[in-house]
């Protein structure tokens, strides 16, 4: 990691911040016209942050998070859908709130403004926050109805995960809709459906299991933050059976059955697939649409036999 990731000043992150702009001139000079107030967060993939005198609203802009470069046209494509659908459920209690569907004044890469959340996202809670298992199974049921809600509304969030949730004003939001999709869309016109999202965290279903099936994989991440997922058990079927049989063993020795049992129900709830159909799988992702070539990175995805195929990087779904 860059030595400029350990850096404090604001104006050492902003050096950064120039640094992950110099192939978006479009970016360079928006920040010479809008000084800039504070950077919140910032990584090898994005930015988020404020404007002087705007302490409430937030920007995030991203980019291709292995080549330092600006967003390709088909990432750009995959954002504009994500915000459109953000926007569609915004006012739903827990979904963080949007100002502009559209990259903020045409900019590629440039998002917001978001309303600022303060307080921490999951991946980086505080040891107290997990310790507290009562609060934290309330937070996931509060947060598990606003994805109920966004569901009856036809929006999937397809990258739910510690880091897309902020514990915020003694509850949970749900950011980061870069890759949310409308589930009615047929599924040529999905850009990036399953390609896009975090190994651990997805398998290749397109229906609205998925998100409740990542939110149960959050919660138990959350109650045992030193729990191992690793980059390539997305969709290995037996190995799904044998984390979730490990896990809920887990929660009902540690935390009781209720804990065990909501886990286990949300980790089921409303597939409209068998996980054990191999050939739907197979013609699904064979149907996919794919990224330019050059955007591709190899990963292998085994349900039943092994099938080898070419999809983009984990890191390429821009959450923080």
């Amino acid at each position: 990691m860059s030595l400029i990731f350990q850096t404090q000043t604001l104006e050492e992150r902003m050096h950064y911040f120039r640094h992950l702009a110099l192939d978006n001139p479009e970016m360079l000079d928006f920040l010479d016209r809008n000084p800039v107030g504070d950077i919140l967060h910032y990584d090898e993939k994005c930015i988020i942050f404020s404007l002087e005198g705007e302490k409430d609203l937030t920007l995030k802009y991203v980019v291709h998070p292995e080549k330092y470069t600006l967003i390709s046209p088909f990432y750009q494509s995959v954002i504009l859908r994500g915000l459109k659908n953000q926007r569609f459920v915004q006012e739903i209690p827990g979904v963080q709130k949007l100002q502009h569907s559209g990259f903020y004044e045409g900019i590629p890469g440039l998002m917001g403004k978001f309303v600022y959340l303060p307080g921490y996202n999951l991946r980086h809670a505080p040891k107290e926050f997990s310790e507290d298992a009562d609060t934290v199974l309330h937070l996931f049921q509060e947060i598990d109805t606003s994805l109920d809600a966004m569901h009856a509304k036809k929006i999937l969030h397809y990258d739910v995960k510690p880091g897309n949730i902020v514990y915020s004003g003694d509850r949970l939001h749900l950011i980061d809709f870069s890759t949310a999709v409308n589930f009615t869309e047929d599924l040529q016109d999905r850009l990036h459906e399953n390609i896009l999202g975090t190994p651990g965290y997805i398998y290749l279903g397109d229906d609205r299991s998925r998100d409740y099936f990542a939110l149960g994989i959050s919660f138990a991440k959350t109650l045992f933050p030193d729990l191992e997922l690793g980059r390539t058990n997305v969709c290995r079927v037996l190995d799904i059976f044998s984390f979730e049989f490990d896990v809920r063993s887990d929660l009902a020795r540690k935390f009781g059955h209720r804990f065990a049992s909501y886990f286990t129900e949300l980790m089921h709830r409303n597939k409209e697939y068998s996980s054990t159909e191999e050939d739907f799988f197979e013609r699904r992702i064979r149907a996919l649409p794919m990224p330019p070539v050059e955007e591709r990175v190899n990963y292998t995805f085994r349900v039943g036999n092994t099938i080898s195929l070419q999809f983009p990087s984990s890191d390429s779904g821009y959450s923080s």
